[in-house]
């Protein structure tokens, strides 16, 4: 049997920017179909790319005419990618702009919903004033100090036109020396704004733990949405790498101390992380929902040091939300193949009653490794 297929042109393919904003026509995309714009201009091209909620559609913007060497080696032109889960983009509308006078735009579907239109994208022809390139290449001090009474403002370099390739930024960010207080403080991170490329470069957020750092997060835009992370320590370490040229991406964060109840620390000490290495743990954890707006608790849970055999990791969680802000993320790392795998648990996922009990992990004992781990964050 011949499977029934059907053909459409893609509609007005060729468009001209102006100084007046246009947009790319509005369609219903069908299942596997596939429609590539072009945009010509005598100036650089801005687009703004707004998108639905949805995961099963991608648009790819490149760039057609000439531009530097570093980025068409880097990016192979390549101005915006935004695929379902695994854009590197978290918040819209996108807005890039183009070096050249002349892109595509490339739009997939793989959807069979007929009837939404999953995507806007605005253009208009813009002077580029000033090239990121003449300050993105600088990392940012390797040591900072947060005031007691002023936030400290962390920009990625050459923010927001972009960063180069090649950059290891590392910075020590501490409070300044304290003041005789009987008060608990907290350094706490804003995320005002946060776009890099999701496969080349992670924000690593450490902490000290012992003579050692601890990473509690590598913040790259795969990691559901948050605007804040608070730290139960007076210092920590963030380390920022590039490995290709960027464009109009990048973040801005704003580091500030605050007070915190003794009663929200996530382990009685000046550390959010704590290690589970006994043959049966468990941690009872309750907290005050409006006395503790912000915490980030983490258990690294591993195999006992001792065991000479191998082990798989069973967790549960019994959990109690109070808000649709609060969740619990677990990760695995070196099982099987050794990347990590995370899943995120919220009032989403635990229905009306928000109490459930999951089973986390339940791993084959044939693959698992013994370094192997589990985070719960």
């Amino acid at each position: 049997m011949t499977p029934w297929i059907t053909y459409r042109p893609c509609p007005q393919p060729l468009h001209f920017a102006t100084s007046s904003p246009q947009r790319l026509p509005n369609f219903d995309l069908k299942f596997s179909e596939s429609c590539i714009f072009s945009i010509n201009s005598t100036e650089a091209i801005k687009l703004t790319i707004n998108r639905d909620n949805k995961t099963s559609f991608g648009i790819k913007v490149f760039e057609t005419g000439n531009f530097p060497d570093p980025y068409a080696k880097d990016k192979e032109g390549q101005l915006a990618k935004v695929e379902g889960w695994y854009s590197p983009f978290q918040s819209f509308p996108l807005t890039v702009t183009s070096r050249s006078k002349s892109v595509s735009v490339l739009i997939s579907s793989s959807d069979i919903d007929h009837f939404i239109t999953p995507y806007a994208i605005e253009f208009v022809a813009v002077k580029r004033m000033l090239s990121f390139k003449l300050f993105a290449c600088k990392c940012f001090p390797s040591i900072l100090t947060v005031s007691r009474d002023q936030p400290l403002n962390l920009l990625s370099q050459g923010f927001p036109f972009g960063y180069c390739s090649n950059l290891n930024c590392f910075t020590e960010i501490s409070l300044e020396n304290p003041v005789n207080t009987s008060d608990e403080e907290s350094l706490q991170i804003q995320f005002n704004s946060f776009q890099t490329d999701i496969n080349l470069e992670p924000l690593s957020l450490q902490i000290p733990f012992g003579d050692e750092k601890r990473e509690l997060i590598s913040y790259a835009s795969v990691i559901s949405m948050i605007k804040f992370l608070t730290v139960d320590s007076p210092k920590i370490f963030l380390n920022f790498t590039t490995k290709a040229l960027q464009d109009d991406i990048g973040f801005n964060l704003t580091i500030k101390r605050i007070k915190r109840n003794k009663e929200c620390s996530c382990h009685g000490t000046e550390s959010n992380f704590k290690i589970l290495s006994e043959k049966n743990d468990s941690v009872q954890y309750t907290f005050d929902g409006v006395k503790c707006p912000f915490m980030e608790c983490y258990w690294d849970i591993q195999p006992p040091k001792d065991s000479k055999i191998y082990h798989y990791i069973i967790i549960k969680l019994n959990l109690s939300h109070a808000d649709d802000g609060d969740f619990v993320e677990e990760c695995d790392t070196n099982f099987g193949g050794g990347a990590r795998s995370c899943i995120r648990y919220d009032s989403k996922h635990i229905g009306t009653a928000n109490e459930v009990g999951i089973i986390v992990n339940d791993v084959s004992r044939f693959i698992l490794k013994r370094d192997a781990s589990v985070r719960v964050w």
